[in-house]
């Protein structure tokens, strides 16, 4: 009895092993990629508002006429995409974001930016 079970016991602990990690090893990385692609996107995040503050920062001082505000945006927001693209490369190439999809992302927040900067200086 002791020899069979010598003999059955390594394969059982080998075949429970096996049957373990083809169940658990999928979630495992399915959980580990959510939890990767998690942090990029919080990086990316700062990123892209620490680019923007820098822009706005460039700024400060400028009294721009009603013409000069659409080349102001422009120029926040190439120095806000320029920012990420240093900062944070690995990231956008992980999340497959184009420099199209990057100044799209900028311009959707430079409106909630400027709208908090006026809320600051009131």
């Amino acid at each position: 009895m002791e020899t069979l079970l010598a003999l059955v016991l390594p394969q059982l602990v080998s075949l429970i092993f096996a049957i373990i990690s083809a169940v658990a090893l999928p979630k495992l990385y399915v959980w580990l990629k959510i939890s990767t692609d998690d942090k990029r996107r919080e990086y990316l995040e700062t990123a892209l508002w620490n680019g923007l503050n820098l822009g706005v920062n460039k700024l400060v001082g400028v009294d721009p006429t009603a013409e000069q505000i659409s080349a102001l945006k422009a120029q926040i927001i190439a120095t806000a995409a320029e920012y990420a693209k240093a900062g944070v490369p690995d990231a956008l190439k992980a999340l497959k974001i184009t420099d199209e999809h990057l100044l799209t992302l900028l311009e959707a927040r430079l409106p909630v930016l400027i709208e908090q900067a006026a809320k600051a200086a009131a």
